[in-house]
């Protein structure tokens, strides 16, 4: 949807019928089933590693988040078709690049800071910078940043979140808003 100031808005909301937890706290989000959420008025678009989807748009993906051009074409064609939402697997060198200039974000999750792109950045602190951009500069001010209180790199993003921080725990001996119990 367009915003108020002529920006893109994605609607980032995370439908998903289960997710893979791991030991220190990272998750994987399947969303291989948004598009069925028939309970929910919603109607979400993925864009993904794989590809960028809603109803009958299936765009293979030759990158985890498109270039800019790419990314508000296919926006506009799944408002067009229909999409209230966005589920939108953003990267740090996404964020770096600027791929994602012009668009707001109603929600942004962190789920870790790991060395997977320390190839591109080069520093663990430039990797942690690039994804501050997502909280800091691209979330409305009436979003929600959703961070680990568990994990040192959440803990460090929320300084950073534009919006309202909205904390998680797989370790009860830590406070946050919501505690995640298996």
């Amino acid at each position: 949807a367009a915003g108020t100031d002529g920006s893109e808005r994605v609607d980032l909301g995370v439908v998903a019928t289960c997710a893979r937890w791991f030991p220190d706290g990272s998750a994987i989000l399947i969303t291989d089933d948004a598009e069925r959420a028939s309970a929910s008025p919603l109607r979400p678009a993925v864009i993904g590693t794989v590809n960028y989807r809603f109803g009958a748009v299936n765009i293979p993906a030759p990158l985890t988040t498109p270039g800019a051009l790419q990314l508000h074409e296919a926006l506009s064609r799944m408002q067009r078709e229909g999409a209230t939402d966005v589920v939108m697997e953003t990267t740090s060198i996404a964020l770096e690049q600027g791929r994602v200039a012009g668009c707001r974000f109603r929600v942004a999750g962190l789920t870790n800071v790991t060395q997977d792109h320390l190839d591109y950045h080069g520093t663990m602190d430039r990797y942690f910078q690039a994804k501050t951009i997502l909280f800091r500069d691209l979330l409305t001010d009436d979003g929600v940043g959703v961070v680990f209180a568990h994990r040192e790199d959440g803990r460090r993003m929320q300084p950073h979140i534009a919006g309202r921080a909205l904390t998680l725990s797989l370790d009860p001996a830590v406070g946050a808003d919501v505690q995640v119990v298996a």
